[in-house]
């Protein structure tokens, strides 16, 4: 009897809880790496939230864990927001802008869209791309690196 009052009383709190994720779940796309991310953000948001206003450990312990959460917290929102990459693109942009046109190519055939890249500016983009890969590879080590040594201690 204590089981069923004790899961009547949740009631409430699962219900809060099912509107606050709504978003996260209503924009939910099976098979989507960028849906894990956000739901990822989502979680480690809400879990530093709580540990900044929770209070029945040292505040110390409190204050490394958040720590532990800011550093995959904001690799993850680099990951979702891709901020890295509009910074690293515009540098190449700066110096080779590109405009979309209709080209014709060797053989005569008209296309839509970005010229070709040759030369200087096609060694600039594949070092830019580059970068970009290397950039992304340190922030997803970030995030599930820090998730994995440290998971455990988060809880709520």
């Amino acid at each position: 009897m204590n089981d069923i009052i004790k899961k009547i009383k949740q009631i409430p709190g699962n219900i809060k809880a099912v509107l606050q994720w709504s978003k996260i779940l209503w924009n939910n796309f099976d098979w989507d790496d960028g849906y894990l991310l956000d739901v990822i953000e989502y979680k480690l948001t809400r879990m530093k939230k709580y540990f900044e206003s929770a209070d029945f450990i040292v505040q110390e312990e409190y204050d490394k864990i958040t720590a532990q959460i800011d550093i995959a917290l904001n690799a993850c929102h680099q990951l979702t927001s891709r901020d890295f990459e509009i910074e690293i693109l515009n540098t190449h942009y700066d110096k080779y802008p590109f405009y979309l046109d209709e080209w014709f190519d060797d053989k005569g055939v008209i296309h839509s869209g970005m010229l070709p890249m040759e030369g200087e500016e096609r060694e600039s983009w594949m070092a830019m791309h580059k970068i970009l890969e290397e950039k992304e590879l340190e922030y997803n080590h970030q995030l599930f690196d820090t998730m994995r040594d440290y998971h455990d201690w988060w809880w709520d």
